[in-house]
């Protein structure tokens, strides 16, 4: 029997390494651990190179991985830092997710005729976000229970 993401990847019109790219941007934006400018900026001479190297910068951490993304429907494992994989192309549709969710698609016509592509990709951004909205909260909660209570 084949998996949820298996049947998904069977009707996406995203290829896996798509998926990644934008996954990973999206994770770097939200994560500064993983913008490499940010990173090379605030690092210098052997202290770049090591922190180059504990974030698997350059080279293959090990073969299991070293950085994680959780999707709903799977775990991506990337065995170099996250920020190898920051596309640009992604923040553009990050303008364009911005616009939809006001109510503007990103082609003429009405839903049915948006490109596939263009909607698992607004899908995805939108899966994304939310992901991220539970960890905020999550956070929140455990940041709430390690208070002091009382007077």
């Amino acid at each position: 029997m084949q998996s949820l993401y298996g049947c998904v990847m069977q009707i996406s019109t995203l290829s896996e390494d798509e998926i990644v790219q934008l996954k990973s941007t999206l994770h770097a934006l939200n994560d500064k651990r993983f913008m490499c400018g940010d990173c090379v900026n605030s690092h210098e001479g052997e202290l770049l190179q090591k922190k180059q190297a504990q974030m698997a910068c350059k080279v293959d951490a090990h073969e299991y991985g070293l950085h994680t993304i959780q999707d709903s429907n799977k775990t991506f494992l990337f065995k170099r830092c996250i920020g190898n994989y920051f596309n640009q192309h992604v923040l553009s549709w990050l303008s364009i997710y911005r616009s939809y969710e006001k109510g503007a698609l990103p082609y003429s016509g009405g839903h049915q005729d948006q490109p596939n592509k263009a909607m698992d990709i607004i899908s995805l951004i939108e899966e994304s976000k939310n992901i991220d909205q539970i960890k905020r909260m999550e956070d929140q909660k455990r940041k709430m229970r390690s208070m002091p209570r009382g007077r």
